[in-house]
C-alpha cells in the first residue's frame, strides 16, 4: 500500500473521529428481521426472514440518522389462500436507504436508564425480482400457463418504534416493530386465479445488536 493511500485512510479515520466527537456517537447495527406479509401480498406468501446492516451517527442527544442496506426473500407460497397451492412463487427484495430514530427520553432513557424507547421512520430504494413458475391448470381446456418474471426499482417507506437495552455502555440490544410499504406491482394471472399486488405491504419485527463508537 502506498504512502498516499495510508495517509488518506488516516485522514478519513481522523475526520470520522472528529465528527463523532463533535456531533455524537457513530453507530453500527446488525439486525435480523421477521417479515409478515399483509393485504394482497398475504394472498401469495407466508412470513419470511430478512437481514439488514446500518451505520449512522447521533447528531443530537435524541436523534440518530442511519444509512441502511437490507435484503429479504419470500419463497414460500401461501397454500391456504392460493387456488393452486403448489405454485412456485418467489419475491426477492434488495434495498438501500436512510432512516431516522427519535429517542424522546434522550440519552437518559426511561425506567432509571434501563430502557431507551424510540420512534423510527425512513425511505428505502428497492431492486426487486418476482418469479412465478409455469403451471398446468387442472382443466382439460387450458394449456400450460407460462412462467412470469418481473424486475423493477421501487421506493419503500417504513414507520414504527422500538426499544434499546444497554448491557454495556457501548453495546445495545434492540427490538423494533415497523410497517413497510414498497410501491411495487405484480401483475395478476387470471388463468391461475391470482389477483395482482399493487403495493408490497408487510409488518416487520427487528431484533439486533448495535455498537456505539466513542463511548
Amino acid at each position: 500500500m502506498s504512502a498516499r493511500a495510508v495517509l488518506g485512510i488516516l485522514m478519513f479515520l481522523f475526520a470520522v473521529e472528529a465528527r463523532g466527537q463533535l456531533d455524537g456517537d457513530v453507530v453500527i447495527s446488525v439486525q435480523r428481521t421477521h417479515l409478515i406479509p399483509v393485504s394482497s401480498l398475504r394472498e401469495l406468501f407466508v412470513s419470511t426472514g430478512g437481514f439488514s446492516l446500518a451505520a449512522g451517527q447521533r447528531t443530537e442527544s435524541n436523534w440518530v440518522w442511519e444509512g441502511i442496506i437490507e435484503l429479504a426473500r419470500f419463497s414460500k407460497s401461501n397454500a391456504e389462500r392460493l387456488y393452486y397451492p403448489d405454485l412456485s412463487l418467489k419475491l426477492d427484495l434488495y434495498g438501500g436507504g436512510v432512516r431516522a430514530l427519535y429517542y424522546p427520553f434522550k440519552l437518559e432513557g426511561a425506567f432509571f436508564g434501563l430502557f431507551h424507547p424510540y420512534l423510527a421512520g425512513g425511505a428505502t430504494l428497492y431492486r426487486w425480482f418476482y418469479h412465478r413458475g409455469a403451471y398446468s391448470p387442472d382443466t382439460t381446456s387450458a394449456g400450460e400457463v407460462p412462467e412470469l418474471k418481473l424486475a423493477d426499482w421501487s421506493l419503500g417507506f417504513r414507520a414504527g418504534g422500538g426499544v434499546e437495552v444497554f448491557p454495556t455502555q457501548a453495546i445495545s440490544l434492540s427490538s423494533q416493530v415497523s410497517y413497510n410499504a414498497v410501491i411495487g406491482e405484480i401483475w395478476p394471472t387470471l388463468a391461475l386465479r391470482i389477483d395482482g399486488v399493487s403495493v408490497f405491504q408487510m409488518a416487520e419485527v427487528f431484533v439486533g445488536i448495535k455498537y456505539y463508537f466513542g463511548r
